[in-house]
């Protein structure tokens, strides 16, 4: 699968996405069961065609165990990975479960 010749973040998304799913030795399948997409969605953010809305990349931040930061690309991770995560999960129920 190859990224399509878009503007640099797209690409950076697209590769930073199939890095985080490939070493944890998901399938874009499995990826997309989880979040309750199609794995044709999963395809198309790993290939440049599209972005994922923000309730999403919340989604994807837990699902992966990264700070949106992270996800996003920003050079400057934060620090204190546990409470991050914590806060990501409050979010995930709070917007994606309605809890």
């Amino acid at each position: 699968m190859e990224t399509l010749n878009l503007p640099s973040k797209e690409n950076e998304f697209a590769a930073r996405l199939i890095a985080l799913r490939k070493k944890r030795s998901w399938s874009q399948q499995f990826v997309a069961d989880r979040l309750g997409l199609s794995n044709r969605t999963i395809c198309k953010w790993e290939t440049g065609r599209g972005t994922p809305k923000f309730t999403t990349l919340l989604a994807l931040s837990s699902l992966f165990e990264v700070g949106l930061d992270e996800l996003a690309g920003n050079k400057s991770v934060q620090k204190n990975r546990d409470e991050n995560l914590a806060i990501r999960k409050i979010m995930w129920n709070f917007f994606c479960r309605g809890l």
